[in-house]
């Protein structure tokens, strides 16, 4: 009866971890977006079994919940918006899936800037390029013509 017992324990010790390592889920972070607040990030399931239902805790707090079903090495990717400063990022699942990181965000004082160039200031706009070869090489054209024929001219003086 004794040995049952310690059977009983021993087996439970060593199939519990080795179905547990079926399961499991991958936290990556990817960068920012339009402004440091917006972090991306992507979660895939590292496992071999079939995961739901992803729950973004946020320093401890519930986030959000996607409902989805991330079958063995599928993944998506989500946005979370954060204050500057040190957050914990954690995903779990209901299958017991978990994984956890640290990310930094930080404080900008000043506005970031970006200069863009319009299509229409540019010099030379991409559908017009032909038309533009064409009338240089045709300028260039009547620039050689009229110096070849005043050139003789030029000399008879």
């Amino acid at each position: 009866m004794n040995k049952k017992i310690t059977l009983t324990f021993i087996l439970f010790f060593i199939v519990n971890p080795v179905f547990a390592q079926g399961i499991g889920i991958k936290l990556n972070f990817i960068g920012y977006g339009k402004t440091v607040e917006e972090v991306y990030f992507t979660v895939h399931n590292s496992g071999e079994f079939t995961v739901t239902n992803v729950s973004f805790y946020v320093d401890n707090k519930l986030y959000m919940t996607i409902d989805a079903v991330l079958s063995s090495k599928s993944g998506f990717q989500t946005t979370l918006h954060l204050n500057p400063g040190e957050h914990l990022i954690e995903v779990k699942t209901p299958e017991g899936a978990y994984d956890s990181l640290k990310i930094s965000i930080p404080k900008i004082t000043e506005r970031l800037t970006t200069s863009t160039v319009r299509e229409d200031t540019l010099f030379l706009p991409e559908r017009n390029n032909i038309l533009v070869i064409v009338g240089a090489v045709l300028i260039i054209f009547v620039i050689i013509t009229w110096l070849l024929i005043r050139k003789p001219k030029l000399e008879q003086e």
